[in-house]
C-alpha cells in the first residue's frame, strides 16, 4: 500500500477510541452529539480571546491560566476558528501525537495501531489528557521525536537536534531538564540549540507581550507557580506536592521539598548521562523526563504521559535492562496507568487532613519514581547487545 494509506490505516482505530475517550472519560461530557468538556483546553482558548480582547491573560475567572504569554499568543490562533473544529482538531492531532510517540519508541503496522488504541483507553493520563484538553501529550511528542534515536527515514531531520526541546521548555517549563542532559551527554550543540530556541520564542513573547512577560518570568523567579496553595491538592503528584501534604503548608515544608526536588533531579540527570553512554538512548531519555516530572513544583497526574515510550522501552528493550529496573519500571507504569489515588477525597484543602494510609496512597508516583531512578543507576545488563 502507499505510505499515506497504511498511516490512515493504522491511525483510523487510535482515532475512533480518542474521540470516544475525549467525550466519556470525565463528567459532563456526551458522546452524542459529540461535546468533550476539556476544562484545560478551554482556559488556553479563554486566554487566547482575552489577549485578542486587550485583557489580562493572567486573570482569567475560573482556573488560572499559568504557561508563559507566547502560549497565550498561539492560543490566540486557536481561539479564531469554531470551538467545536477545535475540539476535533486537537482531538485528532492528540491522537497523532500518541501514535508518534509509540512508533518512534519501535512498535510498527498493526501493533502500533493496536497498542496505541489501547493506551488511549485504559492508560489514565493520556485519556486524562484527552478528556481535559491538555498539551502534555504534545510536550511528550516533541521530546520523543527530538531525542528519541529513529530508524529509516526517521533518521532524517529538517531542523537540527534541540529545537523542539527548546520549544517544549518555551511553552511549559518542565522540558528544560533536556538542556543540561544534552550537555552531559556530548552533544553540545543540541543543547545550545535548545537554548537559542527557548530565547527566541521567550524574546518574541516579550515583544509582544512585555508586561505579562515581565511579571510571568518575575514571578516564576520569586517561585509563584500561579496555583497558590491548590499545589497541595492529590493529582499534583511531584515530591513538592507531595511533601507539603505530608508536612502542612509553610516555609519549611516548601525548602524541604525544593531541596529533595533539586536532588532527584541531579539524580536523574546522573542516571540519564550513565544509559546514554551505554546506548541506550530511549531509556535515558524517559528517565529524565520522570526525573523532571518528580522534581517539578507541579506535576498533575496527566503530565504522566511519559509512562508510554517507557512502557515500550521497557519491553522492546528488556534483554539489555536490568531486572530491578524492570520491576521498578513495570510498578511504575501499572501505577500510573491505573491510578488509584485518583480515588482519594480532594478539594477544599481535605488532603491536609489524610490519614497516614492516604498519604501514602498519594506519595504512590513518588516512591515508585524514587525506586526506578535509584534502581537505574545499576546500568544495563552486563554482556548483553
Amino acid at each position: 500500500m502507499p505510505r499515506p494509506v497504511r498511516a490512515l490505516l493504522v491511525l483510523l482505530a487510535p482515532l475512533v477510541c480518542g474521540f470516544v475517550m475525549a467525550a466519556i472519560a470525565n463528567p459532563g461530557g456526551s458522546l452524542w452529539p459529540w461535546q468533550p468538556p476539556m476544562a484545560d483546553l478551554d482556559v488556553y482558548l479563554l486566554a487566547g480571546r482575552t489577549l485578542t480582547a486587550g485583557g489580562d491573560i493572567y486573570a482569567l475567572a475560573g482556573f488560572p491560566f499559568i504557561y508563559p504569554p507566547i502560549a497565550a499568543v498561539a492560543a490566540a490562533g486557536l481561539a479564531l476558528p469554531p470551538p467545536l473544529l477545535v475540539r476535533l482538531l486537537w482531538t485528532a492531532a492528540s491522537v497523532a501525537a500518541v501514535v508518534a510517540i509509540c512508533h518512534r519508541a519501535g512498535l510498527r503496522t498493526w501493533r502500533l495501531s493496536l497498542i496505541s488504541s489501547a493506551v488511549i483507553i485504559f492508560c489514565t493520563p493520556v485519556t486524562q489528557s484527552l478528556a481535559l484538553g491538555q498539551v502534555s501529550i504534545f510536550l511528550c511528542a516533541w521530546i520523543v521525536l527530538d531525542l528519541f534515536p529513529g530508524r529509516g527515514i526517521m533518521r532524517r531531520r529538517f531542523l537540527p537536534q534541540g529545537w523542539l526541546v527548546g520549544l517544549g521548555a518555551a511553552i511549559k517549563l518542565t522540558p528544560a531538564i533536556f538542556t543540561p542532559y544534552l550537555f552531559l551527554t556530548g552533544r553540545r550543540r543540541a543543547a545550545v540549540t535548545s537554548m537559542i530556541t527557548f530565547a527566541v520564542v521567550g524574546l518574541l513573547g516579550l515583544l509582544v507581550l512585555p508586561v505579562q512577560s515581565i511579571a510571568f518570568w518575575g514571578g516564576l523567579a520569586s517561585g509563584d507557580t500561579g496555583l497558590g496553595d491548590s499545589i497541595i491538592y492529590f493529582d499534583n503528584q511531584s515530591i513538592m506536592g507531595s511533601t507539603l501534604r505530608w508536612i502542612g503548608l509553610g516555609t519549611a515544608a516548601k525548602i524541604i521539598g525544593l531541596g529533595i526536588s533539586s536532588l532527584v533531579g541531579v539524580v536523574g540527570l546522573i542516571v540519564g548521562m550513565r544509559w546514554y553512554r551505554h546506548g541506550e538512548e530511549a531509556l535515558a531519555v524517559c528517565l529524565v523526563a520522570f526525573a523532571g516530572l518528580l522534581a517539578s513544583p507541579v506535576s498533575w497526574s496527566h503530565h504522566f504521559v511519559w509512562v508510554v515510550p517507557l512502557a515500550v522501552v521497557l519491553w522492546r528493550r528488556r534483554h539489555r535492562i536490568a531486572v530491578g529496573v524492570q520491576v521498578t519500571g513495570w510498578l511504575l507504569v501499572a501505577w500510573l496507568v491505573l491510578a488509584p489515588y485518583r480515588r482519594l477525597p480532594g478539594g477544599d484543602f481535605v488532603e491536609l487532613t489524610y490519614t497516614t494510609g492516604q498519604d501514602l496512597l498519594d506519595t504512590g508516583t513518588v516512591l515508585l519514581g524514587l525506586a526506578l531512578l535509584v534502581a537505574s543507576l545499576a546500568g544495563p545488563r552486563p554482556g548483553k547487545g
